[in-house]
């Protein structure tokens, strides 16, 4: 993977491709039977889309820009079309039916995975096993291919290609995350491109998804070996230790009590009102998550929460100090002193200063 002296901008030469395919996409767009969108279930509180492929394998590109139409190329085993929409169509929590290896061309690309928050840069990577949850954030420009395997193809693609099954790597994560009984397992792998004294790494894995999507878009005769091989031969590149660091997230591994038990920490030492972008913010996860999680834990609502922690600091704050009722209101963050009052008078039964006269002295 070494970059030659008269080598090409593969980089350009996708955005090219890119292109060509919004124009010759257009008697096919409607053809789009196999990859469909299943809405969630709201009986089942399944709060995300599921999409599903009815092919081995597919790639899509997303080659986006603020302010200008969205351009969203697929290319499945019968056609390939591409299609502008706006983002926000797009920006919703979704899970597979398939792996998905993404590759940042260009730009960068803000992704929440499983409610966390992650920036991948140009020349970074990322699989993700069926199960996991995520949405990207439209941001910033960026270029990006989608590689979507289904697991059988997947299993049979890298049957025989990796020697090395050291813990942690991506033999390791396919072992783990690509059999039948794993449907609970919500993993992934990130890629970082190890320092390279030039830019021959990145240029030949360009190089390489060049080759896949061209292939996969003329569809000449032999097309499905070379882009196996094209495959083979980018998973091989990027299981490299010497070429590329790895970290596998075990997301069942991270305990919903971890992310619990932070949350109320961080409102319990802040002992102010906390808003849900604040604890985001914080916590680097999303906020609905971290609600939904609360929950979850207690029955509780996080904003009922947060107003009793609230209303305990006022009723210490009345006790132990010579604030007034206003400076106390202020500085636990609430702008509406009338309901602040309401909420303390429903909880001690008494104003906050009749609570420091009664109780002041004991």
């Amino acid at each position: 993977l070494r970059r030659s002296k008269m080598s090409v901008d593969y980089k350009i030469e996708l955005k090219k491709l890119v292109s060509a395919l919004q124009v010759e996409a257009k008697s096919h767009h409607k053809n789009r039977d196999f990859l469909q969108l299943l809405p969630f279930n709201p009986e089942k509180q399944e709060s995300y889309d599921l999409y599903t492929m009815n092919s081995p394998f597919s790639l899509t590109i997303i080659d986006y820009t603020p302010d200008a139409p969205y351009l969203f190329a697929f290319i499945g085993a019968e056609t390939a079309f591409s299609i502008a929409v706006d983002t926000r169509q797009l920006s919703r929590l979704h899970k597979h039916d398939y792996f998905e290896l993404f590759y940042i061309l260009d730009g960068h690309l803000d992704i929440m995975i499983e409610g966390s928050h992650h920036r991948y840069e140009s020349g970074e990577a990322c699989l993700i096993n069926c199960n996991a949850r995520h949405v990207e954030e439209y941001r910033s420009a960026f270029l990006a291919v989608y590689l979507n395997f289904s697991p059988q193809y997947l299993s049979a693609l890298t049957k025989h290609l990796f020697l090395d099954t050291q813990k942690d790597g991506l033999p390791w994560f396919l072992s783990q995350n690509i059999q039948a009984d794993q449907k609970d397992r919500k993993d992934y792998i990130d890629f970082t491109p190890m320092p390279a004294p030039d830019e021959g790494i990145s240029n030949g894995m360009e190089q390489l998804i060049y080759r896949i999507v061209s292939e996969s878009k003329d569809k000449a005769p032999g097309y499905e070996d070379i882009v196996s091989g094209s495959l083979k031969r980018l998973l091989f590149h990027l299981q490299s230790p010497i070429e590329y660091t790895h970290s596998y997230v075990r997301l069942k591994a991270i305990r919903e009590q971890n992310l619990f038990e932070d949350t109320v920490t961080y409102i319990n030492l802040q002992k102010r009102k906390v808003s849900r972008s604040e604890l985001a913010d914080a916590l680097n996860y999303n906020g609905d998550y971290i609600s939904q999680i609360f929950y979850k834990q207690t029955g509780q609502t996080l904003a009922d929460y947060i107003r009793n922690v609230c209303l305990r600091e006022a009723a210490s704050l009345l006790l132990n100090t010579d604030l007034s009722a206003s400076a106390i209101i202020h500085r636990l963050g609430f702008e509406n002193r009338t309901a602040f009052y309401r909420q303390f008078k429903k909880k001690y039964q008494v104003t906050l200063d009749e609570y420091r006269h009664n109780y002041r002295n004991f």
